[in-house]
């Protein structure tokens, strides 16, 4: 007899905690969809970034639309796995047409365009374009990385401007990296010119005239300052043989990228800091070759010629790209253009 109601009351107590398991998966059945959802969607860079976004870096996301909008609902939606794993993140949705200042402050251009900033301090910003891991990811590091730092472009030896709106001009590049917090100057380009302390990356959008070698040497002096190197050729460009000899690289001929003749896709980047993670095609026009015994390779065409390289320097580094086309306004808002300079 005892042993049958000991076997009815083991029962018993299996079937209660069944029960009890399936209530509480009944409960929460949502926020463990979510959760498995968001591991799913979600890739470990963005998790490990999200779960630092704590206290004074805490962040808040202004969605530029009407709260009760079908789109509203699809950002929220988007956002739900960012704060499952922190809810520490704040959503915020404003009408623009309600709130015209807002707007103008943050530049806003479009329905659903979203402003990254911190929860405790709002002048330090930048601005979401796209509803993707990566736009997201990218906005909220430039956010962690903002400070008083400034990114000039050089001017002069028939470089591409920031102020021209010509298809081959630079001036949407301009709005862009603005609209995304960086500071932007121009400067002309002279050995006699002592940059601020604050100056981080000099930009040499294709110069079409040859740069001395006084030119070179003070470039490199920055360098040493600690102020990075972007220099962009081009196949309409000349040889640079002081700074190529200074950067022991070679400007190679004319490459086809792609079986396209004139423009084509990159979609596969080589490992480095700048494309980690990076999966979405960049569109480049045509390319020179960088022929180049050291440095780390970002970029090359199906027939394993490179187009973009970086050298590391003790204290600043030098990129280098056989195109200048892909950061121009007649293809800057291609593929994935916008997200690949921001990392760059």
């Amino acid at each position: 007899m005892m042993r049958i109601v000991t076997k009815y009351l083991t029962l018993l107590v299996v079937a209660t905690i069944l029960f009890a398991g399936f209530i509480y998966l009944e409960k929460n059945k949502s926020t463990l969809a979510w959760q498995l959802k968001a591991k799913k969607q979600l890739n470990p860079q963005t998790i490990a970034l999200l779960k630092s976004l704590t206290g004074k870096k805490a962040i808040k996301i202004q969605v530029f639309t009407n709260p009760k909008s079908l789109l509203a609902k699809k950002i929220a939606a988007f956002f739900q796995p960012y704060k499952n794993i922190n809810n520490e993140i704040n959503i915020e949705f404003v009408d623009a047409t309600s709130h015209p200042n807002l707007s103008k402050q943050y530049s806003i251009t479009m329905q659903g365009e979203m402003v990254v900033t911190y929860q405790d301090e709002q002048l330090n910003h930048a601005n979401i374009t796209e509803l993707s891991e990566t736009a997201v990811d990218n906005a909220i590091l430039q956010l962690l990385r903002r400070d008083d730092k400034w990114l000039v472009f050089a001017q002069g030896y028939g470089m591409r401007t920031i102020d021209d709106e010509s298809a081959s001009g630079l001036s949407d590049l301009l709005f862009f990296l603005k609209k995304t917090g960086i500071h932007v100057a121009r400067m002309p380009l002279s050995p006699l010119l002592q940059l601020p302390e604050n100056v981080k990356i000099i930009i040499l959008p294709a110069p079409t005239q040859e740069l001395d070698g006084q030119m070179v040497d003070w470039l490199q002096k920055q360098m040493s300052k600690g102020i990075s190197l972007w220099w962009l050729a081009d196949i309409d460009t000349v040889s640079q043989k002081h700074l190529e000899l200074a950067s022991n690289i070679l400007l190679g001929d004319k490459v086809t990228i792609s079986g396209n003749k004139y423009v084509a896709a990159i979609n596969e980047f080589k490992p480095h800091k700048i494309s980690e993670n990076f999966k979405q095609p960049v569109l480049f026009a045509e390319s020179r070759e960088i022929v180049a015994a050291d440095g780390d390779v970002i970029a090359k065409t199906e027939q394993n010629k490179t187009i973009m390289l970086a050298k590391q320097l003790p204290t600043a580094r030098l990129l280098i790209s056989g195109d200048v086309d892909f950061i121009s306004n007649q293809y800057l808002k291609s593929a994935a253009n916008k997200n690949f300079i921001i990392r760059s």
